[in-house]
């Protein structure tokens, strides 16, 4: 008889159980849940719904009561009050006993007065409102189905979301939150967090970010490049410093109307990808943001998603295929088209290359300098890519010679200033251009009357007045050596005398010239005034302010040096160069030295020296680095035209230093001793009917005379010596030079006639 009485205790208990009556602490709580109808108006206040939607009575047995039976058929439950009625029957203190409906999927429990909710039975649940209460301890640990989570206007420090991995809509606005972890929600669309305490706020993990309002924060910076571009973001009144929206997402005007970033006057540094710098910089302009910098040099990759497309040159002297054991082919032209766009990436001094390049089909073909001395296997190669691929794809290139070429080329470049009396440093580099071994010498010519000889880095083979010899010996196809001189200069009280604003004169020539393919690259010079001080981010064409018309067309070569004078590291350089495409040939352009490790990007008309992570030190001793290039100008250039050009210096994220311009003009009459704004004025320039010369130091005048553009004398000037003035009514409208000798020499200078 025991069995029949066990199973019937067994049924009782299981009705007990399922009959359970909840024990609510508030009982407004209670209340509302009683109040449940079935009501189709649509105008009623819906309090219970069933898992299709439909509302419900949750009494569904009339007690009086609600059981954990009963619980389990809502799925949908609204028991929010109404703040601005202080005679709202809810204002719940209490939602103790919501635990038992863990079926709900949707709850909404916003102004009420709860301050503390553990909500972490309701497994079930996906869209979650508690609005306007005043929570300081929220509990929704397991739920890993919420997708819409809205808790703002509440008193809570901080969250843990770490569970929450499928939140797609998360408004924490108005709590005292100093920290929000956002690591586990990676789907996360919408985020309202402003009018809290956050110093910082990591949103790389939410790569779907569209909405942000992080407004009335302590923000100093954000970074929204991880994600595929924040439509509408709210950032305003914020300390920011520096905000990152380089996420490959294009900004329309539209979506730049979404974007509010006042009253944040010490934003500094705005990164955005190139092709939204136009309408960023009207946007900051319209706050008034003048001084903020804006670039898209946070980093050197494309916004977005992206994949390297990387390799190494190499040189098959063998002619038996290219191997790790072959030399490398540095500075490779690597030209990249995609649809109707298309750029330049030069390799390293390495042969390396890496091009982060986005979805879709691109197209790589290595250029050469010299295509008549060598071949380049493959020609090009097409490359199809995916949102983005791992491991980075790796396309190699190797070079063979075409018969035998001879080339060798030098150029001399300062290494650092000339200051009269002290020390100045050069380097001559020399590099075999051709496809042959080749042996013989350097010469160096220099002013031996203005400076002293003091050491080199090789040993000098010969010895004359001005001149210098070097031997070299199996000087191998692409290579490139380098000789550092030091000369001491004459001070400005010996004879004769080197004073600040002076030119000095350095010429090198490598040898053979003879059988040499193209000789006119084996001559180098440099003109190089004397400083007492001078600016330490500049630009110069190491060929003067003036050449010869038989330069048109042919390589010039500039320096661009920068300095870190800041009080720390440098970590990234970038040296923006715009080319005026009417003067220069920019598909000419070749990187000859630097002072460190870098690579080129050439994009229209921009040219980018990228010196990325060379931490560049800021002690007086290490902080100066360099550039030099040579491009050639174009030959359509004549007599009385100037081609110049100007660099803009990018440390880190700072305002770039634009250089002065360095202006070259095309004349007859480029040789001179000493710089003519040294010694005279010249004015009124451009004149119309008298030209006034001033002599601003003590010097004898011998001759003076006034020249076209074809070098041709036009007015003599008799009594030199007593002339201020020059009558130049009766020339016609153009371009003309004084020329001056004197007891220091001769001077140039032009001058334009109206």
């Amino acid at each position: 008889m025991r069995k029949p009485y066990f199973l019937l205790f067994m049924l009782l208990l299981t009705a007990i159980a399922q009959a359970q009556i909840i024990s609510f602490a508030d009982v407004n709580f209670k209340n509302q849940l009683l109040s449940s109808t079935t009501n189709t108006n649509p105008n009623y206040y819906l309090v219970a719904a069933d898992q299709m939607g439909n509302d419900i009575v949750v009494d569904t047995n009339g007690d009086g009561e609600i059981d954990a039976q009963e619980a389990l058929l809502v799925y949908k439950l609204t028991v929010q009050g109404n703040l601005t009625n202080p005679n709202d029957p809810l204002n719940l203190t209490s939602l103790s006993g919501i635990e038992y409906f863990t079926n709900i999927t949707d709850l909404n429990c916003a102004d009420n007065q709860l301050t503390s909710l553990d909500v972490s039975a309701l497994t079930n649940l996906v869209n979650f409102r508690c609005e306007r209460n005043n929570l300081t301890d929220l509990n929704i640990q397991g739920i890993t189905t919420l997708s819409q989570f809205y808790f703002g206007s509440n008193q809570l420090p901080n969250l843990d979301l770490s569970a929450n991995t499928q939140l797609s809509h998360l408004g924490c606005d108005n709590n005292q939150i100093t920290q929000l972890d956002l690591s586990q929600t990676p789907l996360l669309t919408r985020l309202f967090c402003n009018d809290n305490l956050l110093t910082t706020l990591d949103v790389s993990p939410t790569t779907h970010l569209a909405v942000l309002r992080c407004q009335n924060n302590l923000l100093t910076d954000l970074d929204l490049s991880g994600g595929q571009g924040t439509g509408s973001l709210h950032a305003y009144n914020n300390p920011l410093v520096s905000l990152n929206m380089k996420s490959g997402y294009t900004y329309s005007y539209q979506m730049l109307a979404n974007l509010n970033l006042q009253d944040c006057p010490t934003l500094s540094y705005v990164c955005v990808d190139d092709f939204n710098l136009e309408g960023f910089r009207t946007k900051l302009d319209d706050y008034g943001y003048t001084n903020c910098n804006l670039n898209s040099y946070c980093s050197f990759v494309p916004g977005g998603a992206y994949t390297n497309v990387q390799g190494t040159t190499r040189f098959d002297a063998a002619a038996d295929g290219c191997g790790q054991e072959d030399g490398v082919f540095p500075h490779l032209r690597i030209s990249v088209s995609s649809g109707s766009q298309s750029g330049t990436f030069i390799a390293n001094d390495s042969g390396d290359y890496s091009i982060a390049l986005q979805a879709g089909m691109h197209t790589l073909t290595p250029v050469l300098e010299h295509p008549e001395y060598f071949a380049v296997s493959p020609t090009s190669v097409s490359v199809s890519l995916p949102v983005f691929q791992a491991p980075d794809p790796v396309q190699d290139f190797c070079v063979t010679s075409i018969g035998t070429h001879a080339d060798l080329a030098s150029v001399i470049i300062p290494i650092g200033i000339a200051r009269p009396g002290f020390d100045a440093h050069y380097k001559i580099l020399y590099r075999n251009q051709g496809n042959v071994v080749l042996s013989g010498q350097v010469k160096l010519t220099f002013m031996d009357a203005l400076m002293d000889f003091v050491t080199a880095s090789q040993p000098v083979s010969v010895t004359q007045p001005n001149e210098l010899y070097f031997d070299y010996n199996d000087l191998l196809p692409f290579e490139t050596r380098q000789i550092l001189v030091t000369f001491n200069l004459n001070s400005p009280v010996e004879d004769p005398a080197v004073n600040s604003g002076d030119d000095l004169g350095f010429d090198t020539v490598i040898f053979p010239i003879v059988g040499d393919v193209y000789d006119a690259d084996n001559f180098g010079s440099l003109k190089q005034k004397a400083v007492n001080s001078f600016d330490p981010n500049d630009k110069t064409c190491l060929e003067g302010t003036t050449v010869g018309p038989e330069m048109a067309g042919q390589y010039v070569h500039y320096m661009i040096r920068f300095e870190n004078t800041g009080t720390a590291e440098a970590v990234n350089i970038v040296v923006k160069d715009m080319i005026d495409l009417a003067k220069f040939d920019i598909a000419s352009l070749v990187p000859l030295d630097g002072s460190h490790d870098f690579y080129t990007r050439i994009k229209g008309d921009k040219v980018e020296f990228i010196f990325e992570n060379i931490h560049l030190p800021f002690d007086d001793a290490n902080n100066d680095g360099y550039v030099v290039f040579k491009i050639k100008t174009k030959p359509t250039l004549v007599l009385g035209d100037t081609f110049s050009n100007t660099a803009s210096i990018y440390f880190d994220y700072n305002h770039p230093i634009v250089t002065e311009p360095a202006v070259t003009a095309i004349a007859l009459l480029q040789n001179q001793d000493f710089a003519f704004e040294s010694y005279f004025a010249l004015y009124p320039n451009p004149a119309t009917d008298v030209l006034q010369i001033t002599a601003t130091q003590d010097l004898e005048l011998s001759s003076l005379g006034v020249y076209n553009v074809l070098g041709e004398l036009v007015l003599a000037v008799p009594n030199a010596r007593q002339v201020k003035a020059i009558d130049v009514s009766m020339l016609k409208t153009g371009t003309y030079f004084v020329k001056i000798q004197s007891s220091k020499g001769n001077t140039v200078a032009q001058f334009l006639k109206r």
